[in-house]
């Protein structure tokens, strides 16, 4: 059997934002994510795509549920309130940097940093030796054809070349699950495709796994699966 990488089990997740009752966003999601698996979300705005994959990757707590990640639950709430989890925010922070990428609709990339040191950086922070992490990056930076961009800066560079950074970023600590919110929604059409096939090959040629939130149902048809979110829970979508 492959091995499970991610999974959400009967997810909840409700926002008060100041209103006089809540607004429910995941009603008893259940997903699981096998290594080497690709898929695809496509919902419309407001649907709960961003929660889901911030829940997925971590970055938020399900108000109800359970997330496990590469065998080892991390959150565990359930309809009595209570909160459990077995290992510690510290140890949650590490899995989230080591276990899971994230690439997203903006780059994020750091403006005062070249292509090399942004892709470096999460290699350095783990704690890799500078020669190491600076290998790799230059490894990554060649494989999405920006060898000749180590050391321009995002400004210096397209659209579809700061993205191409990114997902490089992404990868720099060899993540199990790759978690991308709308990585092509800023780009142009020939941009859009263009990373879209990088992402993929690379996603392929590591083993990982990824969620690949998107509105491109052309882009989306050439995943393993795709789901969309559809009043709070998921269910499979035929392209």
């Amino acid at each position: 059997m492959p091995e499970i990488v991610l999974e959400l089990i009967d997810v909840f997740k409700s926002y008060n934002q100041g209103l006089p009752s809540q607004v429910d966003v995941l009603k008893g999601l259940n997903f699981s994510l096998q290594a080497g698996e690709m898929v695809g979300l496509i919902s419309p705005s407001g649907a709960g795509k961003t929660t889901m994959l911030n829940i997925a990757g971590l970055l938020d707590k399900p108000s109800f549920g359970t997330i496990q990640v590469a065998g080892r639950t991390v959150f565990n709430l359930t309809d009595n309130f209570s909160f459990t989890k077995d290992i510690s925010d510290r140890e949650i922070t590490q899995m989230r940097r080591d276990y899971i990428g994230f690439v997203y609709q903006f780059h994020h990339l750091l403006p005062e940093f070249s292509a090399l040191e942004n892709v470096e950086l999460p290699k350095l922070l783990k704690g890799a030796g500078a020669a190491h992490s600076r290998k790799q990056a230059e490894e990554l930076l060649r494989s999405v054809g920006l060898i000749e961009r180590l050391f321009h800066k995002p400004n210096q560079m397209s659209g579809g070349e700061q993205q191409r950074v990114a997902l490089c970023r992404a990868l720099a600590n060899q993540p199990k699950v790759l978690l991308a919110d709308e990585p092509t929604g800023n780009l142009d059409s020939d941009s859009a495709k263009d990373v879209f096939a990088i992402l993929m090959e690379m996603v392929r040629n590591t083993g990982m796994a990824a969620i690949i939130a998107t509105h491109n149902v052309e882009l989306v048809s050439k995943l393993d699966r795709v789901i969309r979110i559809d009043s709070g829970k998921l269910v499979p979508v035929h392209v």
